[in-house]
């Protein structure tokens, strides 16, 4: 996807592009990657979503959800389109702002604005992890509560 961003020369187009870590493997979460280059460096920053490579669309750089076998998978491979399109949408919203003070995108810019758009650690991971997790935290949060009840008597 291209887009007029203010990236040093009037002129120049910034590109954004979403690739997969590795593609040997089909069956193997892999990591998605923002691409671009920004003043002549190529900038790669990890997005934090993960997905299988045989949902990849390369053309499209993003989850092919008609190839989906339920509608769990479909949905969640939707969410991660969502997700990289808020990311995208973010960095131009993130450079718009920076033009108006006559500045421009750089690499630490671009890190930050993806870190920032990132989804939430519980909500990448599976709902039965989340529920393990949540689990573990109310008993460590009884553990707690009963150490101190001993204490007080």
């Amino acid at each position: 996807m291209e887009k007029q961003l203010s990236t040093g020369s009037h002129d120049s187009k910034l590109r954004l592009h979403f690739n997969l870590k590795q593609m040997q493997d089909k069956e193997k979460l892999t990591q998605i990657m923002l691409v671009t280059t920004v003043n002549k460096q190529r900038i790669r920053v990890y997005t934090k979503l993960r997905i299988e490579p045989k949902f990849w669309d390369k053309k499209s750089a993003r989850c092919r959800t008609d190839l989906s076998a339920n509608l769990r998978e479909k949905n969640r491979l939707q969410q991660i389109n969502r997700q990289l399109n808020q990311l995208e949408s973010s960095v131009f919203q993130t450079d718009m702002r920076l033009a108006e003070y006559g500045k421009y995108m750089n690499q630490a810019t671009l890190r930050q604005t993806v870190k920032e758009g990132q989804p939430a650690e519980e909500t990448k991971s599976s709902p039965v992890a989340y529920l393990y997790k949540q689990v573990d935290e109310y008993l460590k949060s009884l553990n707690r509560r009963g150490k101190r009840g001993i204490e007080g008597t």
